[in-house]
């Protein structure tokens, strides 16, 4: 069974070094590499090009696309691979060695497997941003599971494209990516659920090393255009349901509106204000005092610990992160037409 690897690079010259390496110290290798350069500015494709000619003996394929969007990028890519599976993932990741082999495996002993997802181990950084984004990574991992419900993305149950491996056929029967800023991926393996296509998430043999953003504003941006998709899937794959998540997820059929609420404090605190005025804010400074140490515990439990200082700044971090979500849904919720809250 042949596989090929898809890798959209964007301005990727600081971390492209890393990715080329971790292609080369494969216990199998790749049998064609598809780069895409999707308008970058600094010295990503002349990396690339380099790397081609210092490697003659690999399959290698440098190709450009203007139109910078990730699931484009991808469909510039997908009209040329030739395996019979297919992988994907970021330049700004690590495969681990074995990625290419465990790939391969999964399809060979699963004929009806249509769509792998593996799992991101964050790569260790010293600034704060970095640390948190390692932290929620640890703190969310999920045991190994077959998706039969569009509803258990809301547990969690998920494909990302900077670690997933998908069956040829699919890929034509789905024909790509949509043309989404960010969440195609999310939409990629919901229509596939919708043809009864076999998906298999946290894989754990299936590891992608990931560097996590270092600043704050980066962070923040990517955030931001995470949330603003999550309407458009409310709009795209739910149309007449009510999903409530607390920390037991409910489902809850609606003939009227597409909805996400998510109950926490951040939700609550608006109509709190309605109703008590600024007495509520108490209530807020309480969960904000709170916060810091369930960081800590959680931190001990998943093996990832921080200290006392940096949990409380990590608060700060998660504030600022859930009041750029709840912007995005109320903007992404009016732009659709969906009730989006969280």
């Amino acid at each position: 069974m042949t596989i090929s690897l898809v890798v959209p690079v964007y301005n990727a010259e600081c971390t492209l070094g890393v990715l080329l390496h971790s292609i080369l110290a494969q216990t199998r290798g790749f049998d064609q590499l598809i780069f895409v350069d999707n308008g970058s500015t600094d010295r990503s494709v002349t990396l690339l090009e380099s790397f081609a000619a210092a490697h003659p003996e690999l399959d290698v394929m440098v190709l450009r696309e203007d139109r910078r969007n990730p699931g484009v990028a991808r469909n510039r890519a997908i009209d040329h691979v030739r395996g019979e599976v297919v992988g994907f993932t970021d330049a700004d990741c690590q495969l681990d060695p074995r990625w290419a082999e465990m790939a391969v495996a999964a399809f060979q002993s699963d004929l009806q497997l249509g769509i792998l997802g593996g799992v991101e181990t964050p790569v260790r950084r010293d600034p704060l941003i970095a640390r948190y984004s390692a932290f929620v990574t640890a703190t969310s991992r999920r045991p190994p599971a077959i998706v039969r419900s569009k509803s258990e993305w809301f547990d969690g149950n998920l494909v990302s494209t900077l670690n997933m491996a998908v069956r040829r056929q699919v890929l034509e029967r789905l024909q790509g990516f949509v043309r989404w800023r960010a969440g195609e991926d999310m939409d990629f393996w919901m229509r596939a659920l919708d043809l009864d296509i076999s998906v298999r998430v946290h894989e754990p043999r299936l590891i992608v090393h990931h560097e996590p953003r270092v600043r704050l504003a980066s962070y923040l941006a990517r955030q931001w255009d995470y949330a603003l998709a999550v309407p458009i899937l409310l709009a795209h794959h739910f149309r007449g349901s009510m999903h409530v998540t607390t920390s037991r997820r409910l489902l809850v059929r609606c003939p009227m509106v597409t909805s996400l609420v998510e109950l926490n404090p951040h939700t609550a605190l608006v109509p709190l204000l309605v109703l008590f005025g600024w007495k509520s804010l108490a209530v807020y400074a309480l969960f904000l005092a709170v916060k810091p140490i369930r960081f800590l515990i959680d931190s001990r439990r998943a093996a990832e610990p921080v200290t006392l200082a940096d949990a409380i700044r990590m608060t700060a971090v998660f504030e600022l992160f859930r009041w750029v979500v709840g912007a995005a849904s109320l903007v992404g919720s009016v732009r659709h037409r969906v009730l989006c809250v969280r």
